[in-house]
């Protein structure tokens, strides 16, 4: 029986793999923070991140959708990152809301030269922020692709990773004089200690 040793074979398979070149990770699109917590009646916000670009892929346009739970939030309003209109010259952008979805829409008018040498390699696309509307424990934002273009429009992958959002109820004014009598009975039993010391 012929055996290699280990280090051969592994040679050998590295030699295998060499003509494929070398596995370049997807960009990531995750929304950020990943998971919070809050009180209903007020706003939060959540970035649109890009991560993971560079090695001559650059991002040149993009179209996502975030759903979400309508019974427990509404959308308030979106804002747009800089990095896919670097100089100022403009650029396309759309804000799609319908009932549990909104979507995002910008297209670089920048040249794709220009794309590939100057754009970060992890900025903010956008910032989408919320009303919240009625409670909700460990509530999604799923975010999906329509599409997804590098710097000459070629259709580019991602991994993409959504967030995570509690709504808790406002502390009624009963739970805020309960914690109040609660410090104040505290401060006079170590008062009254003090003293007999």
């Amino acid at each position: 029986m012929n055996t290699l040793p280990i280090s051969r074979l592994v040679a050998r398979c590295l030699l295998l793999l060499l003509p494929f070149g070398p596995c370049l990770a997807a960009p990531e699109v995750a929304l950020t923070p990943g998971s919070q917590t809050v009180v209903l009646g007020s706003q939060f916000t959540v970035d649109l991140v890009v991560s993971g670009l560079g090695n001559g892929v650059a991002l040149s346009a993009f179209d996502l959708a975030i759903d979400f739970d309508a019974t427990a939030m509404s959308f308030a309003r979106a804002t747009f990152g800089d990095q896919l209109d670097l100089f100022g010259l403009g650029d396309l952008q759309a804000v799609t809301v319908t009932p549990g979805r909104v979507e995002l829409f910008e297209v670089s008018l920048d040249p794709s030269s220009d794309l590939l040498t100057l754009q970060a390699l992890s900025f903010r696309l956008g910032s989408i922020t919320f009303d919240t509307v009625g409670l909700a424990s460990d509530s999604p934002l799923l975010l999906s692709t329509n599409a997804f273009g590098d710097a000459d429009g070629a259709p580019l992958a991602a991994a993409l990773r959504g967030a995570v959002v509690t709504i808790a109820a406002v502390p009624e004014n009963a739970t805020f004089l309960l914690a109040l009598v609660g410090c104040c009975l505290v401060g006079g039993v170590m008062r009254s200690r003090r003293k007999r010391l």
